[in-house]
C-alpha cells in the first residue's frame, strides 16, 4: 500500500494510508480464511494441471517428454508465484509442492550411475590461461563465473575453437573439463575442485537444465534466464561483453541465496 501511495503522489494525488486493526462485522480469523480461500482456488487449478501432466507421464517419445517437462517448469514457476502471496500458509500449498516434487522425480527417470570425477587441487589451476569456444552460452558462462569467483580471480581467458598447448580448455571436446556422463561442465568443475559453497548446487541445477534440457531439475528460474541468454546470443555482442554480463547475472543469482 505504501508503494501504491508513492505512485499516487507522483501523479499529483494526496493519498492517505490507514492501518486498520479490526473491521466491523468480520473477525481476524474470517479475514485469514478469505485470503486462504482465494489461494485455495489457485492451488486447485495447479493440481488440475499436475493431474494432466501425470496422466501423460507414460508417454515415451522425446517430443512428448520435452513438452511434459516444459509444462512442469511452468507449473513450478506459477506455484512459486502463488507462494509469494500466500501470506497465511494455505494447507493446499504444501500438497501442490509435494505433487510438483513427485512429478519432477517421475519425469527425470530412474537414477543413473555417473562416471567418477577425480579431485583436483585448485592451486594447480591458478595463474593459468583458459580457453573455451566463442559465443559462450549457459554452461560456459557459468564456468567462467566459477573460475573467476572461486578458482582464480586473475584468470586469463581466450575464445577459440583450437586450444594451445599451455592453455586449460573447458567445455570443449578435449582437456579435463567437459561434460561427463549426464553432468554439464559447470557441475564437473564443481565436483573436481570440491566446491560446495551455499547456492552453488542450485546454480548447477539451473545451468544443467538450460544446457541439457533433460528435465532432471524443474527450476522456476530456467525459462527466464534462458530467454536472457538467448537474447545475448543473438545480439551480436563480442564474447568479452557477453562474459561481463554473464558474471553480473551469476553474481546476482548467487547473492539471492538460491536453495
Amino acid at each position: 500500500m505504501q508503494w501504491l501511495a508513492q505512485e499516487a503522489r507522483e501523479e499529483g494525488a494526496d493519498p492517505i494510508v490507514i492501518r486498520a486493526e479490526m473491521l466491523e462485522g468480520i473477525s481476524e480469523i474470517q479475514i485469514i480464511e478469505l485470503f486462504r480461500e482465494a489461494r485455495r482456488e489457485d492451488y486447485t487449478e495447479l493440481l488440475t494441471r499436475a493431474d494432466a501432466i501425470d496422466a501423460q507421464s507414460h508417454r515415451e517419445s522425446a517430443d512428448a517428454r520435452t513438452a511434459l517437462r516444459t509444462g512442469l517448469e511452468r507449473l513450478r514457476a506459477d506455484y512459486q508465484q502463488i507462494l509469494r502471496i500466500d501470506h497465511f500458509g494455505t494447507p493446499e500449498g504444501r500438497q501442490v509442492g509435494a505433487r510438483v516434487d513427485a512429478l519432477t522425480e517421475l519425469l527425470a527417470g530412474p537414477p543413473r550411475t555417473e562416471p567418477a570425477i577425480p579431485s583436483l587441487p585448485i592451486t594447480d589451476y591458478r595463474g593459468r590461461q583458459w580457453v573455451t569456444r566463442p559465443r559462450p552460452f549457459a554452461d560456459r558462462l557459468a564456468c567462467l563465473w566459477l573460475i573467476r569467483r572461486f578458482i582464480d580471480p586473475e584468470a586469463r581467458v581466450r575464445y577459440s575453437d583450437t586450444p594451445a598447448d599451455n592453455e586449460v580448455p573447458f567445455d570443449m571436446n578435449e582437456g579435463t573439463f567437459h561434460h561427463v556422463g549426464n553432468r554439464c561442465t559447470f557441475e564437473v568443475m564443481m565436483i573436481a575442485f570440491g566446491l560446495d559453497q551455499p547456492g552453488l548446487a542450485a546454480l548447477g541445477e539451473i545451468v544443467h537444465e538450460i544446457d541439457l534440457h533433460d528435465g532432471r531439475y524443474a527450476r522456476p528460474e530456467v525459462l527466464g534466464i534462458e530467454g536472457v541468454l538467448i537474447g545475448w546470443n543473438t545480439s551480436g555482442w563480442p564474447d568479452e561483453v557477453v562474459e561481463a554480463a554473464g558474471l553480473t547475472l551469476f553474481d546476482g543469482l548467487h547473492a539471492s541465496k538460491l536453495t
